[in-house]
Parts: structure tokens; sequence; C-alpha cells
């Protein structure tokens, strides 16, 4: 079982879950061709993964209280930023130079 400490997590994931969505529900995203939306995903991943960082940062200013499994919050969102970094970079590759 994974030790989670505070509500930190809680918070990322509401902004980026939240943040995903809020962009996904723009009008002309839909509207774009796929090559478009994954630009928009890429561009909107590294907008919300850096802000969840430095609040994560925030968070735990003066001591830890926010952790994951031993690891302070802001390491554990660069780590998740990082996996889901590579899989978008699949995406771009497979939607640019496989198809």
């Amino acid at each position: 079982m994974i030790l989670i400490q505070g509500l930190g997590l809680l918070y990322v994931m509401i902004i980026y879950i939240g943040g995903m969505s809020l962009i996904s529900k723009l009008p002309f995203i839909g509207s774009q061709s796929s090559k478009v939306q994954i630009i928009v995903i890429l561009i909107s991943h590294i907008i919300l993964s850096t802000i969840n960082y430095f609040l994560s940062r925030f968070l735990n200013r003066s001591e830890v209280k926010h952790s994951v499994g031993n690891l302070r919050l802001e390491k554990f969102i660069f780590f998740l930023s990082l996996i889901f970094l590579f899989i978008i970079s699949i995406m771009i590759y497979g939607e640019f130079f496989k198809g």
C-alpha cells in the first residue's frame, strides 16, 4: 500500500484532470485536425504540469507536509509528468511520423 500524506496529491489531481477536461470542452478544439489536437494536448500538459509542480513546492515550502510513498510531492509530480510526457511523445510520433 502506498502511503500518502496530506491532501496535496488530491489538489494536484483536481487541477490536472480539471484542466485537461476544460481544454477538451473548448468548441474550436474539437473541429481541428488530430495533429492540432495532439499539439494542444502537449502544450496543455506542459502548462498544467508546471503549475502542479510549483503548487506542490508551495505546499511543502517550510517542511514536508505532503508526500507520496516517502517521496516529496514535487518529486512525485515531476516523475509522473515525465511518464505522461513520454506517452504524449509516443502519440506525437505515431501521428506525425507513422500516420
